[in-house]
């Protein structure tokens, strides 16, 4: 850190916030796994056979983990569109079940050797939708043949009022906040990480003359601090302490003007351009959720910001951005010509 300033100390610091909250939901996310884990484990150790909670008089059987010992190969009968999940007839050595699983899950039970060695296979307990139980009597009909038909009012008394979900556990809960806790704590990281470069990359372009000027006029009593906008103006420059750090001389504006950015036609947020002499657009004050003191504020900046420069271009009407537009082609060519 080579400013004094303390405000942009206190920027500076923000920006670190991204690192120690980024790691902070890292370390939760794999406690979450972690928990999901020993509810996985604990949950397989204490299954009920699948059979046992169809049968007993429990006031609801749904959301329980169950086991079935499979020793045939599932046989599809069911499955809605946009997904390889499926429900399939399971058997164990006496009783037929409905299973809900993914292809993945079929795969491995899709083997000869399951009729040798049956195979324990764990869900969650479910309700069965009543489409499903017609797709079961179908099936199973078609299966048996003429003789052996049932009916709806039968399902019950064949397959349960229950099927077994594999899809799904009582720790997706902790597996989700896993997902979420990590996702957001690398996003945090990467925010940080190209935050602190666009910091240093800016500080290394100064000269120590120049930095020294800078933390003068930041340190002056004629400097401005927009705390929301994480910006300041002092007497030659702004100072852009968000997330697109920059430092921009008053003088190096050619064309200063408001963007308004809309979603689904409502306005959502508001930043202010510079566009500086060597062709490069920056955005500065942006400002979210506008509010009357935002607005004020937002307005002070950009009238401030213009009043420092009397040959830039200021607004976004025709005349201003065609006028704007040549000077950008121009500067551009110079550039061109000049490799």
């Amino acid at each position: 850190m080579r400013f004094t300033n303390e405000v942009v100390k206190k920027e500076f610091s923000k920006i670190k916030n991204y690192l120690w909250i980024g790691v902070l939901l890292i370390i939760l996310s794999f406690v979450f796994l972690s928990l999901g884990d020993k509810r996985d484990s604990m949950d397989k150790k204490e299954a009920l056979n699948m059979h046992n909670l169809i049968v007993d008089n429990l006031k609801d059987k749904t959301g329980k983990t169950g086991f079935i010992n499979a020793n045939n190969i599932p046989y599809k009968f069911a499955v809605y569109k946009d997904t390889t999940d499926a429900y399939y007839f399971v058997t164990d050595d006496k009783y037929i079940y409905v299973v809900y699983m993914d292809s993945d899950t079929f795969n491995s039970l899709n083997n000869k050797k399951i009729e040798k060695k049956a195979k324990k296979i764990i869900g969650i307990t479910k309700e069965t939708p009543d489409d499903i139980k017609k797709l079961a009597i179908s099936s199973y009909n078609e299966i048996v043949g003429n003789q052996n038909k049932i009916t709806i009012d039968d399902y019950d008394d064949y397959f349960g009022s229950i099927y077994l979900d594999m899809t799904s556990s009582n720790s997706g809960f902790y597996y989700l906040m896993f997902i979420a806790f990590l996702l957001v704590g690398f996003i945090l990281l990467i925010i940080y990480v190209a935050s602190n470069s666009k910091f240093k990359k800016g500080i290394k372009k100064l000269s120590d003359e120049e930095l020294k000027k800078i933390d003068d006029e930041l340190n002056s009593k004629d400097s401005f601090y927009y705390e929301n906008a994480h910006l300041v103006l002092t007497k030659n420059y702004v100072v852009n302490l968000g997330a697109s750090f920059s430092i921009i001389k008053y003088s190096d504006i050619i064309w200063l003007y408001p963007y308004v950015l809309h979603a689904r036609g409502i306005k959502s947020s508001e930043s202010i351009i510079a566009v500086t002499n060597d062709a490069k657009r920056h955005s500065i004050a942006n400002i979210s959720m506008i509010t009357k003191a935002k607005k004020e504020a937002f307005n002070e900046i950009f009238d401030i910001i213009a009043s420092r420069n009397p040959d830039m271009l200021v607004g976004y009407n025709r005349d201003t951005c065609d006028r704007a537009n040549v000077l950008i082609k121009e500067i551009k060519q110079k550039k061109k010509n000049s490799k």
